[in-house]
């Protein structure tokens, strides 16, 4: 790593042990919070006494379970953003002539805006590129614009037929299959909350059965119970459609390190341009050969995934 670099890098390091910590904290208590509130269900005898009761409290649970799971995706996706950052400060390389004397090149924030400009402008990246005097050491620009394109823009190639891909990832991660490009943690984490939230959704829906059964469909009480019951099934399975595309996006999708890794190589480059620097990024054309050489294997086996 660059001696420059290395402020930089810990302060983002830091930050990423931060969001680690934070969503273990999460886990813990949704995880501690699902046995309390089972347990309390159990021992007030709410099977048998307040079916309405529990038909509302197991859909509030159920629903929450998947709020917090949001959440979770949302500090799933900071963690692998930090982590492409740090691996681009730990590729990056500069040549010592260019490099003015105790002078660090902090551009983490700047970066990050500009990654975020590009995910409304979807050409932003590819115009960074094309900004005359933009260059790269070891790095051809066609072949970094091809990369690009399989991450960013308008269509992410390796984001194609995420919902379907997202479900099997789902699905092996119950047996301890699913097959990642990035950390295996957050399938592990969506599967257990699948369980608890279809857990506490089904008990949920087989109390609305046995209060109608017992109180008759004809009463307010159960139209009400039916069209809440109702709307909480519908909710539940789009947000659980969406959670499976961004569990493969996460996973071998754009949002990878390796996904950040490569839109923020532009941005950080065209930074240090500016000061008259031309970065070298350690294995990155070898890498990026090597991706190339894949995508057209697949796309010869007809293969659908690109990257």
């Amino acid at each position: 790593m660059q001696a420059q670099n290395i402020r930089e890098y810990e302060l983002v390091r830091a930050e990423m042990t931060s969001v680690k910590d934070c969503m273990t904290n999460y886990i813990g208590f949704v995880l501690g919070g699902s046995g309390v509130a089972l347990f309390g269900v159990i021992s007030l005898g709410t099977f048998t006494t307040n079916l309405l009761g529990l038909s509302y409290v197991s859909l509030f649970i159920s629903i929450m379970i998947s709020l917090v799971l949001m959440i979770l995706f949302y500090k799933f996706n900071s963690h692998n953003r930090f982590a492409g950052y740090c691996k681009l400060l730990n590729h990056e390389r500069f040549d010592e002539g260019q490099i003015l004397d105790d002078v660090e090149y902090v551009s983490w924030e700047l970066c990050l805006e500009r990654l975020r400009q590009a995910d409304i402008d979807k050409d932003l990246i590819f115009k960074i590129i094309d900004i005359q005097g933009f260059r790269v050491n070891e790095l051809n620009v066609q072949d970094l614009q091809w990369i690009i394109r399989q991450f960013g823009g308008n269509n992410p190639r390796v984001d194609r037929g995420k919902c379907w891909k997202g479900m099997g990832k789902l699905f092996m991660a119950f047996w301890g299959r699913a097959r990642t490009n990035s950390w295996a943690f957050p399938p592990f984490v969506a599967s257990i909350f699948f369980v608890l939230c279809i857990g506490y959704l089904i008990l949920g829906l087989y109390s609305v059965y046995r209060y109608i059964v017992q109180s008759g469909v004809h009463g307010q009480e159960s139209w009400i119970l039916l069209a809440i019951s109702s709307a909480i099934v519908i909710g539940q399975a789009i947000l659980w459609i969406k959670f499976c595309g961004r569990l493969h996006v996460l996973l071998e999708g754009s949002t990878t390190v390796s996904g950040f890794f490569w839109r923020f190589l532009p941005i950080r480059a065209a930074f240090l341009n500016k000061y008259n620097i031309i970065p070298k990024y350690e294995f990155a054309q070898e890498r990026l050969l090597e991706l190339r050489d894949r995508a057209t294997l697949m796309e010869e086996t007809g293969t659908k995934t690109v990257v």
